[in-house]
């Protein structure tokens, strides 16, 4: 017999904590929404755009119902605190490697209940401050749900804490529900049609904003989203108050409180981040040798049994990535992954990096506080690209 999902416990925690949170996001995020008032017992998908690591906790602050929020299975891995939070707020796992039939299954039965669905379709959150890539599956599970929709627009999220910096700046972020759709209203859009319209309808950008988001160190920690410089190609970049500058040619650009830069080549950070997008696809693999792309140094935790978590960690590692392996060099030993055999690489966080092999072993790239995870995925993503014939793969470089 299959355990209720939706419990009176999930309600009564969201009402005695939303007081707390309310003012929590208010003081640290400058937090406002237009409230939304859901129907008692009713099943909602609630889609959002995602811009900051706390989204869950500001969208959850927009309706008067508890969300079940589908979140990565790496939260319901950390012992006693994710059965505190599967037992408080019960969120869906997903799973980043395997196909989503389990997800889909469990979603099917909160809404069977009457709950509602929290979802960020972008999977990700920003590094650029748009709204990125949204995986053409959505459709197919918003229509295998066959409850209403209502789409989310989170605002100023990434003014006030880009997924790069250490640290937030001072500003606002809004959030409303901007699209209802019920399913009689979208059941009988193609999909194609109805993709179009979900990515539009959480089609975000900061930069038109006009807002200053306040800092004096609102470049910092920047060299973990950016790692192509336009004079030089791939290198390393330091950041220091407002400026970023190359270690390889000294370049250098200045990061305003507009979110644009005063100097260098680019105007704003979604603008650098499509040229390392082009780069990565353009590049000159061949002419590299057996030279790798780039080399770190870095700390490596392997999870050696996928979901059952035995630990080894090396505190001295160097990790040289190649046009077609990865290298670990660690306290135990030396370890060649090719890249054919590696399923999966994701960035945590702001830079921590996860990657998953054909083995069902996991590594987790621990990072020093600047580390560029980024780069590893999107020439990840590009190679794996590279083996299908479908040249529309090529868009998508893992976020």
């Amino acid at each position: 017999m299959t355990k209720k999902w939706v419990k009176l416990r999930h309600s009564v925690v969201f009402g005695l904590l939303r007081p707390f949170f309310r003012v929590a996001m208010k003081k640290q995020y400058g937090f406002y929404c237009k409230r939304y008032k859901l129907p008692k017992g009713k099943p909602y998908l609630i889609l959002s755009n995602h811009q900051a690591k706390s989204d869950q906790f500001l969208i959850s602050l927009i309706f008067n119902r508890p969300l079940y929020f589908v979140a990565r299975d790496d939260l319901f891995s950390m012992g006693f605190a994710s059965k505190l939070i599967k037992y408080l707020v019960a969120p869906i796992p997903k799973n980043k490697v395997a196909k989503d039939i389990q997800t889909i299954r469990d979603s099917m039965q909160v809404a069977k209940e009457g709950g509602c669905i929290g979802l960020f379709p972008e999977g990700n959150l920003t590094f650029s401050g748009t709204t990125e890539y949204i995986a053409p599956s959505v459709v197919k599970y918003i229509k295998m749900l066959k409850i209403p929709v209502l789409f989310v627009n989170v605002k100023g999220g990434y003014g006030v804490r880009p997924r790069w910096a250490n640290k937030s700046r001072k500003g606002n972020i809004y959030g409303a529900v901007v699209r209802e759709m019920s399913y009689e209203e979208y059941k009988d859009y193609s999909n194609d049609e109805f993709y179009e319209l979900i990515t539009k309808e959480l089609y975000v950008d900061d930069r038109t904003l006009n807002k200053k988001f306040l800092s004096k160190e609102r470049a910092e920690y920047m060299e973990c989203c950016i790692y192509v410089c336009p004079k030089c190609g791939l290198t390393h970049f330091v950041s220091k108050g407002d400026t970023m500058t190359c270690t390889k040619c000294g370049y250098s650009a200045v990061y305003g409180e507009d979110l644009r830069f005063s100097t260098g080549e680019f105007e704003t950070v979604k603008d650098w981040y499509d040229y390392q997008k082009e780069f990565v696809k353009n590049f000159d693999y061949e002419a590299l040798g057996d030279e790798p792309l780039f080399t770190d140094n870095i700390r490596v935790m392997k999870d050696e049994i996928f979901h059952k978590r035995k630990y080894r960690v090396s505190k001295r590692t160097t990790v040289k990535m190649y046009v077609d392996r990865l290298e670990i060099i660690d306290d135990f030993g030396s370890v060649t992954i090719s890249l054919n055999d590696i399923s999966a690489m994701a960035v945590c966080g702001r830079n921590k990096l996860e990657i998953s092999d054909n083995e069902r072993n996991n590594y987790f790239l621990m990072p020093t506080p600047r580390f560029n995870a980024l780069k590893y995925v999107q020439f990840f993503y590009h190679y794996k690209n590279a083996q299908i014939a479908d040249a529309d793969k090529e868009e998508f470089l893992g976020l």
